[in-house]
């Protein structure tokens, strides 16, 4: 299925690319803002990974 959350760092890069190019009028700050995003992104990514490897540890403890 799909999330917005998976999208959420390809937008991110795409605004990075986009104001990093002047577009829409789009300056420093965007790039900022943008890295931010990037890096919010990628640390809920790591977290999900390591929530879900927790949950079929715990699975596989219990015999399921």
């Amino acid at each position: 299925f799909s999330s917005p959350f998976r999208s959420a760092p390809f937008a991110a890069a795409a605004v990075i690319l986009a104001s990093r190019q002047n577009f829409l009028g789009m300056g420093e700050g965007a790039v900022t803002v943008a890295y931010g995003l990037l890096a919010i992104g990628w640390a809920l990514w790591v977290a999900a990974v390591f929530i879900r490897t927790r949950h079929h540890k715990r699975r596989l403890a219990e015999g399921l």
